[in-house]
């Protein structure tokens, strides 16, 4: 079997067929933007073989699909040659989408243009041309240094090695050597970096000592000493990206905020790097807008939040469908959470709902940013659990739990199995609560995130489920009020209150107010 699997593969690689019908075409065709789509036509007619339609005819027949199907395909083309080579019609179509996308990118996509430049040099340079290929070199190369492309220069460099003497070659050597030293400190910093987004992805709020020190130990590093070590844009990037990080984990929310800042402003002074930074100009935004939501700068974070969605209409890149992308989910996440933090729950249901509609007409997309999806159900949640709603924000949270992959925000995930407690409890689903805090209690404890205040909150619903009376309800609210309250306290445990506020809930009860109410009371 295992032989016959590998000849079928590559038999099918040979001649194009495909082992199994796919919708890889599909899902290309629908990635793709209105602008995108109108110069694919245009230019498709100028690549269609033979003069033949049956690529742009193909192309339209996907479009309309709303799920692949290559039965309805060959129906619509019943009785016409070209299904006989329909497989090879559509790797034909596959390939001829990617080499127009190319050229529609190449005019903003500094990587596509220096890599075009290369294989013209290429060309060139097979052709003798060598005073040509110079010229293309040159502008290869003043482009990589522009926008610190810095990978393309030690491949410029020796392709033009190639066409100096040899009283050249030490300056062409010396130059591919400075540049492979700044790579390697660039790689250095995003070693760090990932470092840094590993410990952030399984749990953004440290809660144990172990978490707290992986976190010390990359600020130990000599490149982490001071900004100048940051030689250049890029290393810059991941420079204030660790420190910002480190210091909001550490509880230095002014000393966060002021290092984001800082970041936010030194990208606006590179408004080149803006332009294939683009992605990362985002998560700056994102990140200050983190600290001025931690400081209660409200209005401030409202503003950043405006800048995060201006985005893509203010640089080339935004046209770029991850750009548009990580815009709304960014802004989005944050909106919602100036919502949350402020109790003003019912306001944030526009907000709530647009985000519902985003997601469902980007959904194949954003599948691909698992903790940013995970971290907009949860908002989603929150907002509707804090309006009243509470079935809807039992669908979202469900959605928390089930589609969230292991080891993405355990913290976010660890809470939402609480969350879920809370609610069910509070739609007197008392007869599920008995299992589902087994099975919470095995995830807590399996994913090492079963401290204090989970397990109070645990203990405390697998009691009160079985309370009969409002006294006997309220009497148990004020003893578990009154366990929880020193733990606010605790630099560890107080980290849960920030993913829910369990005192304030606990509050609207003992009140009889509402949660949003409360949270309110406390802005």
């Amino acid at each position: 079997m295992y032989y016959y699997d590998i000849l079928t593969i590559y038999l099918c690689f040979i001649i194009g067929f495909p082992m199994k019908t796919t919708d890889d075409l599909f899902q290309l065709v629908h990635s793709m933007s209105m602008q995108e789509k109108r110069y694919f036509k245009i230019a498709a007619s100028f690549h269609s073989r033979k003069g033949g339609s049956n690529s742009i005819r193909l192309f339209d027949a996907i479009e309309k699909q709303k799920q692949y199907d290559e039965e309805k395909i060959r129906a619509a083309f019943r009785g016409e040659t070209f299904l006989r080579h329909l497989p090879s019609e559509k790797n034909y179509l596959y390939a001829l989408i990617r080499k127009i996308l190319r050229q529609y990118h190449a005019q903003d996509n500094t990587d596509i243009a220096i890599k075009e430049l290369l294989i013209d040099a290429e060309v060139l340079h097979a052709k003798s041309l060598y005073a040509h290929c110079r010229k293309i070199l040159k502008k290869a190369k003043q482009l990589a240094y522009r926008y610190e492309r810095f990978a393309f220069i030690p491949e410029i460099v020796r392709m033009e090695s190639r066409l100096y003497d040899m009283e050249n070659l030490r300056a062409v050597y010396a130059e591919e050597l400075a540049v492979l030293r700044k790579i390697e400190r660039i790689n250095r910093y995003r070693t760090l970096s990932n470092r840094v987004a590993s410990l952030v992805a399984t749990a953004h709020f440290q809660r144990s000592r172990k978490e707290v020190a992986e976190f010390e130990k990359v600020m130990r590093h000599p490149l982490m000493r001071d900004e100048t070590r940051a030689d250049s844009y890029t290393a810059k990037i991941y420079f204030f990206y660790i420190r910002g990080v480190y210091y909001e984990m550490k509880g230095d929310l002014r000393k966060s905020y002021l290092t984001r800042r800082r970041f936010v402003k030194i990208s606006e002074s590179y408004p080149e790097q803006l332009e294939i930074h683009t992605k990362n100009y985002l998560s700056a935004l994102n990140n200050l807008a983190i600290s001025e939501l931690d400081l209660r700068r409200y209005d401030d974070a409202m503003r950043t939040v405006a800048r995060m969605k201006a985005v893509p209409s203010a640089f080339r890149a935004g046209r770029a469908e991850d750009i548009r992308i990580t815009s709304f989910l960014f802004s989005a996440i944050m909106e919602l959470n100036i919502y949350i933090r402020t109790g003003e729950f019912e306001k944030g249901l526009p907000a709530a709902k647009e985000a519902e509609r985003q997601l469902k007409a980007s959904e194949g997309r954003i599948l691909r940013d698992a903790e940013l999806r995970t971290e907009i159900h949860n908002s989603i949640k929150y907002i509707y659990f804090g309006a009243g709603d509470l079935k809807k924000s039992l669908f979202w949270s469900n959605r928390v739990i089930q589609e969230s992959p292991p080891g993405i925000r355990q913290d976010i995930q660890a809470m939402a199995r609480i969350f879920n407690l809370v609610l069910h409890y509070e739609l007197g689903n008392t007869d599920l609560l008995e299992h589902i805090i087994r099975s919470t209690y095995r995830f807590l404890l399996r994913s090492q995130r079963l401290f204090r205040v989970e397990t109070i909150l645990l203990n405390y619903l697998r009691r009160s489920a079985w309370l009969s009376t409002r006294k006997e309800v309220i009497a148990s609210f004020r003893e578990l009020h009154k366990e929880l309250l020193p733990l606010r306290k605790d630099r560890y445990e107080s980290k849960a209150f920030e993913e829910f506020d369990i005192l304030s809930w606990l509050e609207s009860k003992i009140e009889g107010r509402t949660f949003g109410a409360v949270v309110r009371g406390k802005v």
